[in-house]
């Protein structure tokens, strides 16, 4: 059998209804989930040093953000664009992707 558009369609729709049935039980403990997730970080040299109180409550904010968007509207144009500013402002404080990318692990 072979794959077809449409088959990849329905279930990138699914996927995406999924998503967003969930929303509302992962927006309910996203609080707790980043305050672990940024406490754990906190933890690590390299990354304590990038993290200020002050900096830490933008970064809560925008990741709810994130989430939010992508669990209620999927990988839109407005998501790759704001994943290429992410990128972009990690470089610049010097986050090397590993560090972030690796970090999602801890996101639980």
């Amino acid at each position: 059998m072979s794959v077809t558009q449409s088959m990849v369609e329905d279930v990138t729709e699914r996927g995406r209804l999924a998503l967003k049935t969930f929303w509302p039980t992962l927006n309910e403990n996203l609080s707790d989930i980043l305050d672990n997730f940024y406490t754990k970080l906190s933890h690590h040299p390299e990354m304590s040093k990038l993290l200020t109180d002050q900096s830490l409550d933008h970064l809560k904010l925008a990741q709810k953000e994130h989430w939010e968007d992508i669990f209620l509207n999927g990988h839109t144009p407005r998501y790759y664009e704001r994943m290429a500013r992410i990128g972009m402002a990690h470089a610049l404080v010097g986050l090397a992707p590993h560090m972030y990318i690796s970090s999602y692990g801890m996101l639980h």
